[in-house]
């Protein structure tokens, strides 16, 4: 009974630290802007220029504390950081759960978000599992090939590191955003499945009893009953109160004068560019060639092209001195900016709201899209980001050096115990004849 839950605590810790390193891995940057938004809570805004260090050390010491702790790798040093780790961040979770200084957290990224309460018990949880496996340390599962562990484990740091490169240098491998191709910006600010339909109750009051009644069930004016107030409830077409949060919230856009033109733009039946840059001051300039043939496409074809920014007039006079830009610009929140794309800056294009595509300047082939009319190729179509295949294809490559193991393993242990049988039996062939 101990082993089994010395196992099941050493696996399921392990893995959620495996799950917690893979998913910030494939992100890097979305946890260097959550890292920056701690760091000007704790007042240690001095670290925000090692945000994007921090957050790969972050990504890859969960990783491979994880890994470590699931095949008992050093147990023993694994347990040790594992500890330092949650003795920090429990303490940090509690915080964050009481004073709520942020939304969420960011340990899972953007694949799973978690209130900042339901993090901290989590840490709670896998606090009890590191008990667990730092006191029945022999028990915990030991493979019997430990030899080929080490193969295997540095295949898997290969891949966390691979998508560190590619989340910090093009875009996540897997957009786990509301922003995704296919998604209605619109569409998507809308509270799930709510209605526009108000019902009103009237409160009523006896003998220090409050009840609710509808409009066409109001009780008689001799029945006691005293009138309270009325009440307006949103409610869906079977009528249950819909407490859902919409998949995106806060989005907008505004000019310079401060005019809201969220709706005009994604209501727009015209496909419109936006060029997007939560910072220009910072903004890479490598690929100024490309924004330009793609807005001078646009203008030719009566597409809509802004640059979506911080409204900063000293940032922009700046970008327009240095590329020569003279393309429209919109403003909107950095947070938001850095939520819709990754990198500095980006492309996205939509049409009606819609997210077709998006993509970094250094891998947007710029020739292909200005080859045609948008409604004459597939970039004016819906690109879809195919989530569920990536995920797939990543889970497959991860587990594969497992899949490899496992027979291996098997097959090992029935050599050694094919093995010991024969000598076994050897042994007793060779008693018996010296007792004859």
């Amino acid at each position: 009974m101990k082993r089994a839950l010395a196992i099941i605590s050493q696996q399921l810790f392990g893995l959620a630290f495996i799950f917690s390193g893979i998913v910030k891995c494939i992100d890097p940057i979305g946890t260097s802007i959550k890292l920056h938004d701690y760091f000007a809570v704790l007042g240690l805004s001095w670290l925000n220029d090692w945000t994007l260090f921090l957050s790969w050390g972050l990504c890859l010491i969960e990783f491979v504390i994880g890994l470590n702790i699931v095949f008992a790798r050093n147990l023993r040093v694994f347990t040790l950081l594992a500890s330092v780790f949650m003795l920090v961040f429990t303490p940090l979770t509690l915080y964050l759960a009481i004073a709520n200084p942020v939304n969420d957290c960011g340990c899972f990224g953007d694949a799973v978000v978690m209130s900042n309460w339901q993090t901290f018990w989590k840490n709670i949880v896998l606090d009890v599992f590191l008990i667990i496996i730092c006191f029945n340390r022999r028990r915990c599962y030991q493979p019997s090939r430990t030899d080929i562990i080490p193969i295997f484990f540095y295949w898997e740091v290969a891949i966390a590191v691979g998508l560190c490169f590619v989340g910090s240098n093009f875009l996540p491998f897997i957009d786990f955003r509301p922003y995704r191709p296919g998604v209605n910006i619109l569409d998507a600010m809308q509270t799930p499945g709510a209605t526009q339909e108000i019902e009103y109750r009237c409160v009523y009051e006896k003998d220090g009893v409050r009840e609710e009644f509808a409009l066409d069930n109001l009780p008689a004016d001799d029945s006691g009953w005293t009138f309270v107030e009325t009440l307006e409830l949103a409610t869906s077409t079977g009528g249950a109160i819909k407490t859902e949060e919409p998949l995106i919230k806060d989005f907008f856009i505004f000019d310079e004068l401060g005019g809201d033109l969220t709706e005009e733009v994604l209501n727009d039946t015209a496909y419109t560019f936006l060029l997007l840059s939560p910072s220009l001051e910072i903004a890479d300039e490598t690929y100024i060639d490309r924004i330009e043939n793609l807005y001078e496409y646009s203008i030719e074809h009566g597409y809509r092209f802004y640059c979506l920014t911080l409204n900063d007039s000293v940032q922009i006079a700046s970008w327009k001195y240095r590329t020569g830009a003279e393309y429209d610009y919109l403003y909107s929140d950095a947070t938001i900016i850095e939520t819709m794309i990754r990198s500095n800056p980006g492309v996205m294009l939509l049409k009606e709201g819609t997210i077709l595509w998006k993509s970094c300047l250094s891998k947007l082939d710029v020739d292909a899209v200005t080859s045609a009319k948008l409604t004459e190729q597939t970039y004016g179509q819906i690109n879809s980001d195919n989530r569920k295949t990536k995920v797939f294809w990543l889970v497959f490559l991860m587990l594969a050096p497992f899949i490899v193991y496992l027979p291996i393993e098997k097959a090992f242990l029935a050599y050694k115990a094919s093995k010991a049988s024969k000598a076994q039996k050897a042994t007793d062939k060779k008693k018996e004849r010296q007792s004859k």
